[in-house]
């Protein structure tokens, strides 16, 4: 890599709950698909699987602009081979076709799709409906040009950069919902960039699901199942239109979800967390053989016997 990125040096912090801002938590796993030590844990209040403790936003800021890339999908440059090598089009297929199928897009919508990568999902919405009012968010620079030239949107590198009083439609959030650290107060932002009977799309990995310790890394900061998706949405005033499982193509087995927001408070809906914290604590008992051509013998060992031991707690203060 032409950057060297180091986990151990990043300022970790412990942090209260991002949905029911609880202080009580279950360390579920110690392991990552890269070894970096990301400590994945379980919140006793609502369930929320998450990344506590966490590093800096500033820390995020820097991964985002000069490792992730290198890390995922080792690929750099936006092109048409990389988007058929990586199968998106065929992802955005199957999720333009949930879309339509839900009433949600038109020829005259205005819809805005955060981390929109190279366009392919705006893309696919305009070479199926018509529609011209496309606006994507994606930070990285090469990626948003391509995305203009490939679907014809406009681009913005953030979302203070959006035109200031512009509604919209439609808000996807395709992979990229697991990617916050404070999912409930994007939301709210979310609220206000959405038109009347506008819809939210968000598209995340099912944590019930997991299957390997691939699925834990830095760049996932939360962990949805059916029910903490929906709860996260409930939290932040919005209901669910159409929630489900998927299997999308290259992609791990994931839930998606239609959102508006709701006439009256939601109420979260009750849930039994243990099977996923159970799914978390899987992947930790697997690291040992994930990691075999990383770690010693003793270390493998050591951490298999090790991820039998009680979970361990630890509680985060409230706020002063």
């Amino acid at each position: 890599m032409s950057r060297v990125f180091d986990y151990h040096a990043l300022s970790l912090h412990k942090v209260r709950c991002p949905v029911c801002n609880g202080g009580c938590f279950e360390i579920l796993a110690t392991n990552d698909r890269y070894d970096h030590g990301v400590c994945t844990s379980g919140c006793v209040g609502c369930g929320l699987v998450f990344s506590n403790p966490q590093p800096s936003e500033h820390d995020i800021s820097n991964f985002y602009t000069n490792h992730y890339r290198q890390y995922y999908q080792k690929q750099d440059k936006p092109s048409l081979e990389y988007i058929q090598a990586y199968k998106k089009d065929k992802r955005a297929y199957s999720t333009v076709e949930y879309l339509a199928c839900h009433g949600v897009i038109d020829a005259s919508s205005r819809i805005l799709d955060i981390g929109a990568s190279e366009g392919e999902i705006l893309h696919r919405i305009k070479k199926q409906t018509g529609a011209v009012a496309l606006f994507a968010v994606e930070p990285n620079p090469e990626f948003g040009a391509f995305a203009v030239t490939h679907a014809g949107c406009l681009h913005f590198l953030d979302m203070a950069a959006l035109p200031v009083n512009q509604k919209y439609d439609l808000v996807i959030l395709n992979h990229v919902f697991e990617h916050l650290s404070c999912p409930v107060d994007y939301l709210s932002v979310i609220r206000e960039l959405l038109a009347e009977n506008g819809h939210i799309y968000i598209d995340v990995p099912d944590v019930s699901e997991y299957r390997s310790l691939e699925s834990l890394h830095i760049a996932h900061m939360s962990h949805f199942s059916l029910t903490t998706l929906r709860n996260t949405l409930a939290e932040a005033g919005f209901e669910v239109v159409d929630i489900e499982r998927h299997v999308p193509v290259m992609h791990p087995r994931s839930v998606r979800g239609l959102f508006r927001l709701a006439s009256i408070p939601v109420v979260r809906a009750a849930h039994d967390w243990s099977s996923d914290w159970q799914h978390v604590r899987r992947l930790q008992r697997q690291a040992s053989r994930y990691h075999r051509k990383r770690w010693s013998l003793v270390k493998r060992a050591l951490n298999y016997l090790l991820s039998y031991r009680p979970l361990e707690r630890f509680s985060v203060a409230e706020d002063r």
